[in-house]
């Protein structure tokens, strides 16, 4: 599982420059506590626990549903 999901786009977040480097290798619950929910940039704030229950636990399903967020998001703002 972790092989198909790695590189999926709906598995990949946006962090700004040091906080992407300090928050790399922790845990989800690790990364949202300190760092998604307190991001500059809004797209990554959908990881906050309390605001979108898919997200309680990372896993493929929450992964899917992201890149399907993702992609109806990107639908909307440009044109394909």
């Amino acid at each position: 599982v972790h092989k198909t999901y790695i590189n999926r786009l709906g598995n990949f977040t946006l962090l700004t420059g040091e906080i992407n480097r300090l928050a790399s290798n922790e845990s989800f619950e690790d990364k949202n506590k300190k760092y998604y929910k307190n991001s500059k940039l809004t797209i990554t704030h959908g990881y906050d626990e309390s605001s979108v229950s898919y997200h309680k636990k990372w896993n493929a399903n929450s992964i899917e549903i992201r890149q399907q967020k993702l992609s109806e998001s990107a639908e909307k703002i440009w044109s394909f």
